[in-house]
């Protein structure tokens, strides 16, 4: 079912407010104006979508840190999405500021393809939010990160290792950005 879904989500362009592990006994999902809402309903989060789609686009980074407020494991999914498909550079910074509580490897994933983002103001949000959740969680995704083939992203990831967590980075890393 959450194939489906995403399927749907994606040429929809809608987010989808899914839990992280597929409950089979969930078979309710409700197609709104601002997203696909995947189990039990929930006033608020429908609410808060709904606003978002339909907002200002100068309002929406302040329905994202709405969403981000509302106690319910769905709203993750949706300031992922919200973080890795939102050409507004205000509402991927409130996405990945809300996302600094966010527990699953997905998110901790975008946040660090976020350290690339076009946006500084994006960047310095996903710089925060990994802070936030810490080193011994993002450690393996930043050493990971410190190889990818965008620069941007992989000093971000040797920077923060190195400065926010105390981690040691072989000196050769560095070496990739001064011979250029």
């Amino acid at each position: 079912m959450r194939k489906a879904l995403e399927n749907i989500s994606n040429q929809l362009g809608l987010p989808l407010a899914a839990p992280d592990i597929d409950p089979s006994t969930q078979d309710d999902a409700y197609l709104m104006i601002g997203g696909i809402l995947w189990g039990p309903g929930n006033p608020e989060l429908e609410k808060q979508l709904n606003q978002l789609a339909t907002a200002k686009a100068e309002d929406k980074p302040e329905h994202i840190h709405h969403l981000g407020a509302i106690a319910d494991s769905r709203v993750e999914g949706v300031l992922r999405w919200a973080l890795t498909t939102s050409s507004d550079p205000g509402v991927r910074g409130a996405a990945a500021f809300e996302l600094a509580q966010s527990t699953s490897t997905d998110s901790h994933t975008a946040l660090v393809k976020a350290l690339s983002d076009q946006d500084e103001m994006v960047r310095d949000q996903a710089r925060t939010a990994i802070e936030q959740i810490g080193g011994f969680k993002m450690e393996p995704l930043l050493r990971t990160a410190m190889h990818s083939p965008n620069d941007n992203e992989a000093m971000e990831a040797g920077d923060l290792l190195e400065r926010a967590f105390g981690l040691q980075v072989e000196p050769d890393f560095w070496t990739r950005f001064t011979s250029k």
